[in-house]
């Protein structure tokens, strides 16, 4: 059964019969992530989905309690209750469906929060954090096949109940981290196959020692994923901690990570099968001091296996100095890599080394100070990478001329996506990019002034490669717009051409370019400000 199949249509295979129930149930927790509650599900009736996706929870609750014709409980691995989290936070399941849902042999899970005065007899409030206490105690006591468990709101008593009875678990997915604590060993002890670790905040000033201790305890788990979406105190003793697992850690993601953290990266040790690092830093300029810069280059070229790497930083210098030595490492071999904000200037030999990654580099985002880049000697480099399947330039294209793009499409034959930007760009880009022919998504955020017969001679040449084209022309001048009666035949010809999408935006300042008898000097300066979205006053 096709998990592309309408939620609604799905639902009805659910509860028409038992031979049904089973591949419906299974695909509908696959797509839950499409539901309303926790996307926008603005193509749909909203009243109607959540009530579908109520009935489901309720169902599925109702299973382990052996009130329904199948136990449809048996079928979940994966177990998100932060998708019930959201659904118990919706205003319309709270309004229209909460009290059947908390009726009959479920009145007893649903915990309200207690307000000041007058209740509000339309719609309830629950605490939520204790009704998935509630929930979770029964679903999990029953369902003994969960591999991955998803929890939004949840406290550290009830992740304690319920790890002991997670005897299949592999992957654990937390809001705050701070559940974790005095859970490594329940974890070591009852859930041998679990190695996967994800948690978006863990604001506690204490979080150095008390994620430290959580990993002393689940020691000699090979924990092989860790990953922390958000902002977190971890530090060094984490990481002296974290070195424990190092001959098994294949991915490790840190968002908003401290000055400290990073420069204790070293401790790690080698991390023979490392293949994902990403990394967010808020890294002031010299906050790290030149040797330990050099100690964490080194570790990097340690790390043999990697193939992805993403880098997001504040300091205009970090990614040349630590990224270029492995780069050049002849036993490294890059897949995809993404390094946002440095300073062009700084950055030649980095750029240069990009090439030695050409046989396997297939995915390239870089966000730099395009002022001070070398455009000639960027593209040099960049079209050795003749196996790119996408590229992404941010600003550190913002002064690339039509040769320029050209060359690049030229170059990359394989690529699918392309977001480039540009200055004083025409028509004579066109020919190059319809050579492309698996281009799925092109976005122009360039200064330009093309035509509707460039565009529509461009879309008449895409192929069955092309399908579903995104095309996004940003930034065109003004002074060369096209109707709006132009934009439609470019949208339609596109759609109608390979089912694509064309957006189309103008180059917008204060003053949207009304420059009529300004000298050509401050028509200049006033592109250039509207360019990088600063505005100008006289």
């Amino acid at each position: 059964m096709s998990i592309h199949l309408p939620i609604d249509v799905l639902h009805l295979c659910a509860v028409a019969s038992k031979e049904l129930a089973g591949p419906a149930i299974s695909n509908l927790y696959r797509i839950h992530d499409v539901a309303p509650v926790t996307s926008n599900g603005a193509e749909l009736d909203e009243r109607k989905l959540t009530d579908q996706w109520s009935s489901l929870w309720r169902i599925l609750i109702l299973s382990t309690l052996g009130k329904t014709l199948y136990p449809y409980y048996r079928y979940i691995r994966v177990l998100s209750l932060r998708d019930l989290a959201a659904l118990l936070d919706d205003s319309v399941f709270r309004e229209r469906y909460s009290r059947g849902f908390f009726s009959g042999e479920l009145a007893d899970l649903a915990v309200e929060t207690k307000g000041h005065g007058r209740p509000n007899l339309r719609s309830r409030t629950f605490d939520i954090a204790a009704t998935i206490g509630k929930v979770g105690d029964q679903l999990i006591e029953q369902t003994p096949m969960i591999e991955e468990l998803d929890c939004n709101e949840t406290s550290p008593e009830s992740l304690n109940r319920w790890i002991p009875q997670l005897k299949r678990l592999q992957q654990l997915r937390l809001w705050n981290g701070t559940a974790l604590i005095g859970t490594g060993s329940l974890l070591r002890i009852h859930c041998p196959d679990f190695t996967t670790l994800k948690f978006y905040i863990w604001p506690n000033e204490d979080t150095d020692s008390q994620f430290a201790a959580f990993l002393t305890e689940l020691h000699p788990k090979p924990l092989r994923s860790l990953e922390i979406f958000g902002s977190s105190n971890a530090s060094s003793a984490v990481i002296s901690s974290l070195s424990s697992f190092s001959p098994y850690l294949a991915e490790l993601k840190f968002g908003a990570i401290q000055d400290e953290l990073l420069a204790s990266l070293p401790l790690l040790g080698a991390c023979p099968c490392l293949t994902t690092l990403h990394l967010e830093t808020r890294i002031r300029e010299a906050a790290i001091p030149k040797k330990t810069q050099t100690a964490i280059a080194n570790w990097l070229t340690d790390c043999t296996s990697l193939t992805d790497i993403r880098f997001i930083n504040d300091n205009n210098s970090l990614i040349p100095l630590l990224f270029t030595p492995l780069l050049l490492h002849p036993t490294i071999h890059l897949t995809n890599l993404e390094l946002t904000r440095y300073d062009a200037a700084l950055a030649r030999g980095f750029h240069s080394a990009l090439s030695s990654q050409s046989s396997s580099l297939r995915s390239l985002i870089l966000k730099a100070n395009g002022e001070t880049c070398d455009c000639d000697q960027l593209v040099q480099h960049l079209c050795r990478l003749t196996r790119l399947k996408d590229l992404h330039l941010f600003h550190v294209s913002d002064f690339f001329n039509d040769n320029q793009i050209k060359t690049l499409a030229d170059s990359m034959p394989e690529l699918e996506g392309l977001v480039v930007s540009g200055w004083n760009i025409t028509d004579a880009i066109w020919p190059s990019l319809s050579s492309l022919s698996h281009l799925r998504r092109l976005d122009l955020n360039a200064f330009s002034a093309f035509t509707l017969d460039g565009i529509l001679d461009y879309i008449t040449a895409l192929g069955p490669g092309n399908q579903g084209l995104a095309l996004a022309i940003m930034m065109a001048d003004p002074d060369h717009a096209l109707s709006e009666a132009a934009q439609r035949l470019a949208r339609e010809s596109l759609s109608e051409k390979v089912e694509g999408r064309f957006d189309y935006t103008l180059a917008r300042g204060r003053h949207a370019f009304e420059y009529r008898g300004v000298g050509e000097e401050m028509r200049i300066m006033l592109l250039l400000g509207c360019h990088r979205f600063l505005v100008i006053d006289f």
